[in-house]
């Protein structure tokens, strides 16, 4: 429903591609939650509330995944994929596994620069959670200028590949956080 709401409120007011604006619209109302909750105490406990009645495994792993693999999935040849499978493997595996690290390390630092602290696992699970990529957006963009059919192949493919790998990755990584126990 907020996708659809953000969706809107992009298309009418701001004018920037859909996926685009509606991350930014999203990230902006969050970054006034988070604001606000420093304030506010009953925000705080209301977010809280609200989160923990959510099953993020389920929604995510069963809900927005295959949705958004089936979406990439219909816009991708397979002969196309199997042409360019010795180039796109590697880029997923190791892709998904650097901007893991290297997500995790940034955010690490950001968060201690704002004086905020997390046992470095969590961190790991956040960037494993964002490190697939989704490129639609890009996609849309190269389509436009007219890039070979190779790259777009190459990209789409590993797009479709990574989000697979994200979620080992991310489950690997929230396997080894014990329940109460200390992650640093």
């Amino acid at each position: 429903m907020l996708v659809a709401i953000f969706g809107y409120i992009n298309h009418r007011f701001i004018h920037l591609p859909d996926l685009i604006g509606i991350a930014a619209i999203g990230m902006t109302v969050s970054l006034f939650i988070v604001l606000g909750s420093k304030f506010e105490s009953a925000i705080t406990t209301q977010e809280i509330n609200l989160v923990s009645r959510i099953n993020f495994a389920g929604v995510l792993l069963h809900g927005i995944l295959g949705l958004l693999l089936f979406a990439v999935s219909l816009q991708i040849r397979s002969d196309g994929i199997a042409q360019e499978k010795w180039t796109i493997i590697p880029l997923t595996k190791i892709g998904v596994i650097i901007s893991t690290i290297v997500i995790g390390i940034g955010f690490y630092f950001i968060t201690h620069s704002f004086l905020l602290s997390l046992p470095f696992i969590y961190y790991l699970l956040f960037g494993a959670l964002i490190s697939p990529t989704y490129p639609i957006a890009v996609l849309t963009v190269m389509r436009k200028v007219g890039v070979p059919k190779s790259l777009e192949t190459r990209i789409s493919g590993e797009s479709l590949f990574n989000d697979g790998i994200g979620v080992v990755v991310f489950l690997t990584v929230l396997s080894t956080i014990e329940p109460g126990g200390d992650n640093d």
